[in-house]
This record gives structure tokens, sequence and C-alpha cells, in this order.
């Protein structure tokens, strides 16, 4: 997709800065970002996860040459992205292979997925899907704890359907870089009530 061409690049990309910082304080992904900027601005997903990652065309090719060794097609380079991300709303457009959305899922950590445009035809409850939209509570505790009463009520399932919907978002509240629900669940499932002070053994007499 096309969409409208800014007359003045370097400022437009400067606006969409402005909006990443935006979307990020309230706590959205990169996933997210890109999906808004795929609905404000009418480009493609290829395109949109690119500026979510603020880097140019011939950045993201560079990127692309190093991580991808594997593209049948040879090296990528600024042409050629540009057609596929403006597929295929331009009549000098190209529908992009499937290894070249593998290939670029690699540069943006993203699912090779993510890059198709298209609607969301998943069964999923909303609240267990990524849609995109920017959030509200910039801290992101709030989502976490609506889905529980507290910290000691977010635990297995809970736990697990806020680290679906948000892969990273339960790292970013935390603050660690390698936790999991799996790993946290243990013990958050444990009321503090239980933990008891250990008895010191009587003397013998």
């Amino acid at each position: 997709m096309s969409g409208v061409r800014p007359r003045n690049p370097r400022s437009f990309r400067q606006e969409r800065r402005q909006r990443i910082r935006e979307l990020r304080v309230q706590g959205n992904t990169i996933r997210q970002i890109a999906l808004v900027f795929a609905a404000d601005h009418h480009v493609s997903r290829l395109q949109a996860f690119r500026w979510a990652h603020d880097i140019s065309l011939a950045e993201a090719c560079e990127v692309y040459n190093n991580q991808v060794a594997d593209d049948p097609e040879g090296r990528m380079s600024s042409r050629r992205l540009s057609t596929y991300e403006n597929w295929p709303g331009s009549v000098s457009s190209a529908e992009p292979k499937v290894s070249v959305l593998q290939g670029f899922a690699q540069v943006y950590r993203c699912a090779p997925g993510d890059l198709v445009d298209g609607d969301d035809y998943t069964d999923e409850p909303r609240a267990e899907r990524d849609a995109g939209q920017p959030r509200r509570d910039g801290s992101g505790h709030g989502e976490l704890m609506r889905l529980g009463t507290g910290q000691g009520a977010a635990t297995g399932a809970v736990l697990r359907t806020f680290e679906a919907a948000h892969p990273d978002e339960l790292r970013r509240i935390l603050g660690l870089a390698n936790v999991s629900a799996a790993k946290i669940e243990p013990a958050w499932s444990t009321p503090p009530s239980t933990t008891r002070a250990s008895t010191p053994p009587r003397p013998r007499r």
C-alpha cells in the first residue's frame, strides 16, 4: 500500500519518532506501534514495522543482508524493498515471497505473519489478542491487575494469558530481562500467609 507521500520526508520522520515516543510511554509494543502506523497512514505492515523500528530503507536492507544469507534473489536493495513495501498499492510494486517475509521477520523481531496485511479471523477472545491499539495506562500494570484481583491472584492462567497477549510487556513491567509466566508463577501462586517462620528446636534437658 502506498499511502500519502509526505512532502518533507525528514519532517515526517520526526513526526513518526514523536509518535513512537508517545506510544511507548503508553506501554505499546513494537508490534502495536506498527499496526497503528499501518492503520493511520494506510501503508503495508512491512513498511509499518520498519517505521516502528525507526530505520530507513538502506538501514533495513543492511541488517537484512547481514542476517539473512539464504535469499535466492541475492542482496536486498532499497529499491527492491520499496517495491515489496508498496505492494499491492502501486503498479511498480511486487508481492514479497514467504522467504523474504521470514527474513524481515528476523530483522524486525516478529513473526512472518505479522508482516502480512489482512484481517484477523482468529477465534480467541479480544482480551487474548494483541489488537494494536494505543494503551492509556502508561505503566502497563493496569491491564495485568484487571486480569486478577491483585498480585496474589495474578497466577496460573492469568499470567499465561497476559504473557500470550503481550510477550514483552510482562518483562517490561517487572523490569526483568528473562522473566516468564512459567518462572514467576510458582512464586506468585504461594499465598503470603503460608510462609511461616521456622520454629527453633527445643533444647534437650
